[in-house]
């Protein structure tokens, strides 16, 4: 097991990830990232037992949404499932994430969706709200620009780094929430509204298989 410090969390990893090489190692751990098979528990839920929380409008060529986010076994797991068969599941707390993916995908195609999306969403449900947006540091301040994407933020960035010297920029920013009942709903998505996601309680897996994961 490797672990890393990214995001202000503490990520363990049980495979070798090229976009975590280079980080700091995580003094605790807060979220641990299992990718391979899903818990049979998980991968074998009834249909009856998930709820789409989240469909979105864009679709591939044989009309399957871009993403679907669904509840699993009494909201306990969130399911998010990309068209290329990708399938990532979370716990409630953001605490463990599960990770599978067909054959014809690598590693790093599956990691884009992790390092991004996955934890994102892992963020949420832990209190802190993640903006898809540019950053630029401006003395003891810091400004970021939210779009959709193509809107520019990441030009519009650079250009205030390049016309103040000494500036920095980020191509990524995320919030900290004070508390989860001020927690602000951004129209922004990384992977989805995170106004129909709420940050659930700490729980353990309820599951036998899931609870031997973690």
């Amino acid at each position: 097991m490797r672990t890393h410090s990214i995001y202000g969390l503490g990520l363990r990893v049980n495979v070798p990830i090229a976009g975590l090489a280079g980080l700091d190692a995580a003094r605790s751990v807060d979220v641990c990232l299992n990718v391979g098979p899903l818990p049979a528990d998980l991968a074998n839920t009834p249909p009856d037992s998930s709820r789409d929380v989240y469909v979105s409008e864009t679709a591939d060529a044989e009309g399957r949404p871009s993403i679907r986010v669904s509840t699993l076994l009494d909201d306990a797991y969130y399911r998010i499932a990309y068209p290329d068969g990708t399938k990532v599941v979370l716990d409630r707390g953001g605490e463990t994430i599960w990770a599978e993916a067909p054959d014809s995908a690598t590693l790093e195609d599956t990691a884009t969706y992790l390092l991004g999306p996955a934890l994102g969403f892992a963020l949420r449900l832990r209190g802190t709200t993640c903006l898809h947006a540019s950053a630029v540091a401006i003395d003891s301040a810091a400004v970021a620009f939210v779009g959709s994407a193509g809107a520019g933020k990441s030009s519009l960035a650079e250009r205030c780094r390049e016309s103040r010297p000494g500036g920095t920029s980020a191509t990524s920013a995320w919030a900290r929430a004070p508390t989860v009942s001020s927690a602000p709903r951004s129209r922004s998505r990384p992977c989805m509204s995170w106004g129909s996601v709420k940050p659930g309680r700490r729980r353990r897996a309820s599951t036998p298989s899931a609870r031997g994961k973690r």
